[in-house]
């Protein structure tokens, strides 16, 4: 949808452009996505295509580039999702021993050992999962923050755009822009929802776990898990800012304010 809503943005005004001079025989302005103000004059079709060609090869270059970085973190953040869902159904499977080798007895009284994942190896899995979770804020805390910001800015500017617009096609490509950026910014604070949803779920897990059969030991690793749990692991804003579906409510509302502020000022210039 990004990526549609970009070359359309893009091209917009040279179909425009074209159709005006060649259909209609109009004397048209040589209309760009961003008009600038250039060194030069754009006032040949050489020149014209070139500066459009700059404009999209730029254009583009921003847009695969946050898209590509969302969702990478879209893509990563849900394998750790799963991995905790995982990990719930592991960590409810696990029967507690009363013995130093881990071994069950069955109904003839005969001793067999326990393939399954014992509440040792639970724990080590529980960490090295947690622990990529903070590698993953470690890496992509600073990305989360610019793009909380910059997207409020980004949605400002289009909402202005499509205010402003002349024609009914400019004000939809503008919306399409303002959908695009509110969706993509809702996709990476759900799977933050999801994540955090996630880890906490292996409390219940623990809970649910047959934990009040094992001995002293083993209650009380199932304790520390519990207590563990408790803190959510989430996507974070420069590691301080935990990332959720109140986050996307905020940068609605913080949205809102900036337009409502620009549209004034818009206004007022009238």
């Amino acid at each position: 949808m990004a990526t549609i809503v970009a070359w359309l943005y893009m091209l917009m005004p040279l179909a425009e452009t074209v159709f005006r001079r060649f259909v209609l025989d109009q004397e048209a302005e040589l209309l760009l996505p961003f008009a600038c103000i250039y060194p030069f004059a754009v006032d040949n079709w050489a020149k014209y295509l070139g500066v459009l060609a700059f404009q999209i090869y730029n254009m583009f270059h921003v847009v695969f580039m946050y898209l590509g970085s969302h969702l990478l973190l879209v893509a990563l953040s849900t394998c750790l999702s799963i991995q905790f869902d995982l990990l719930q159904g592991d960590l409810i499977n696990i029967k507690p021993t009363n013995n130093s080798e881990g071994i069950l007895l069955d109904n003839n009284d005969k001793t067999v050992k326990w393939s399954a994942c014992n509440i040792e190896e639970f724990v080590k899995f529980h960490q090295d999962v947690i622990l990529l979770t903070h590698q993953l804020n470690a890496v992509f805390n600073k990305i989360v923050f610019l793009s909380l910001l910059f997207s409020t800015i980004i949605v400002c500017f289009f909402a202005v755009a499509a205010k402003a617009s002349l024609g009914i096609g400019y004000m939809l490509i503008n919306f399409g822009a303002i959908l695009t950026v509110m969706s993509t910014v809702l996709i990476m604070c759900y799977c933050s929802e999801l994540l955090s949803a996630s880890s906490t779920g292996i409390a219940q897990s623990a809970a649910n776990n047959p934990w009040y059969k094992g001995n002293l030991r083993y209650q009380t690793i199932i304790f520390f898990i519990i207590m563990r749990s408790q803190k959510p692991c989430t996507l974070r804003s420069l590691n301080h800012f935990s990332i959720s579906i109140k986050t996307f409510n905020k940068v609605l509302k913080t949205t809102y304010s900036y337009f409502s502020l620009a549209s004034q000022l818009y206004d007022a210039r009238d």
